[in-house]
């Protein structure tokens, strides 16, 4: 009896614990942010980011999964366009759709993941046109909405930052190189204007 009175007072104990633990000190919500500095201009910069399609040439997750099954929706560039995923145990499943474009500034997304993890989150990239040249930034946040969410996070199970952020900074890196050469290439064709 002694020993069932033990163990109840120690459940009881764990879970008034846990209910304060999640209550003051666990994470709510969460965010991973990275940038770069994009020698072009953001008009250059913009349809890399606002087309799915073309998102594919510097995306991280191409790279894992060069084999990635894709199925594209709704018009490519516009709000409301999506794709779905489907690859390796390095990007798993789920989709993503354009919410809402700012011509040359901004693109928010939805994000749905299926597989290795279900939960959703938002993400944005954000270009800020500096004397041409683009600082160009990527976000994903989104909430903690379970229990299970909350104490893992806050046990360090599961880190986004760590998950995340280094192939935030391989994307971006990806699209510098990318959108760089493209542009260098663009004004090298350009005539040379001479003085009169």
């Amino acid at each position: 009896m002694n020993v069932l009175k033990f163990l109840g007072g120690t459940v009881l104990i764990l879970g008034i614990l846990f209910f304060l633990l999640d209550l003051f000190a666990a994470p709510k919500t969460y965010s991973v942010l990275r940038s770069t500095t994009i020698n072009a201009p953001a008009e250059v910069v913009f349809p890399h980011i606002a087309s799915l399609e073309k998102g594919q040439a510097w995306s991280p997750w191409a790279k894992k999964d060069p084999n990635m099954k894709k199925e594209y929706g709704g018009t490519d560039g516009a709000e409301g366009s999506f794709y779905t995923w489907e690859g390796n145990e390095a990007v798993g499943s789920g989709k993503q759709e354009i919410k809402r474009i700012t011509p040359n500034k901004k693109v928010e997304s939805k994000m749905e993941f299926y597989t290795p993890y279900e939960g959703t989150a938002n993400a944005a990239i954000e270009i800020k046109d500096k004397d041409g040249t683009s600082e160009v930034k990527w976000k994903l946040y989104g909430n903690n909405e379970t229990f299970i969410e909350r104490m893992l996070t806050f046990f360090g199970v599961i880190n986004i930052e760590k998950e995340v952020g280094p192939d935030f900074e391989s994307g971006l890196a990806s699209l510098k190189t990318l959108v760089e050469a493209e542009y260098s290439q663009t004004t090298a064709k350009q005539p040379v204007k001479t003085a009169n």
